[in-house]
């Protein structure tokens, strides 16, 4: 996972193999340690709210990590089943965006090939919700300007277009022949 920090434009990259959020310069190359997460952290996706708080998927332990602007201790936004999984492959939050509004976080379940919707008052997470199943190993998410959710299928090689109500409203392309 990686995205440019709305406040600082410094690239966040997720090292899954030190458990850390790294802030890297566009310019020079140059990394320094965003956040350390737990060891065994399953690191896969990061998205940031309007405020410039980080989140990260954790896809081992079914957890949604939150760290503060400037980087520090994560804390655990949100630990629930639904985020596990007991399917193949054995990831579960993977891809994460917020919606415009910022008052919904949809998480991607690949193992369980589902979405899973967040809701957010206040930079507050209510309780997680199955928004949409059987997208063949949801992966990673994009929300265009109308509140679609474009998913990565990555076990069917398709993007699926969800919109804003859950209803599937196209599927694109077997993208398994391309040259």
């Amino acid at each position: 996972g990686l995205a440019f920090h709305p406040t600082t434009g410094a690239l966040l990259v997720l090292d899954l193999g030190r458990s850390q959020v790294l802030n890297v310069d566009p310019s020079s190359g140059m990394a320094t340690i965003f956040a350390t997460m737990p060891a065994g952290s399953g690191l896969n996706a990061l998205t940031l709210d309007k405020a410039g708080n980080v989140y990260v998927s954790d896809s081992f332990n079914g957890i949604i990590w939150r760290v503060a602007p400037g980087g520090g201790t994560p804390q655990a936004w949100v630990t629930d089943p639904l985020l596990k999984t007991s399917g193949v492959p054995g990831f579960g939050a993977n891809g994460l965006e917020f919606n415009k509004a910022g008052n919904a976080l949809f998480v991607a379940n690949t193992g369980d090939d589902s979405v899973i919707r967040i809701p957010v008052a206040n930079g507050t997470p209510g309780t997680p919700e199955p928004f949409v199943y059987s997208i063949n190993g949801a992966d990673g998410l994009a929300i265009d300007d109308d509140d679609n959710i474009w998913v990565a299928a990555n076990q069917s090689d398709e993007i699926v277009v969800i919109d804003k109500t859950g209803k599937v409203i196209a599927k694109l392309g077997d993208f398994d022949g391309i040259d």
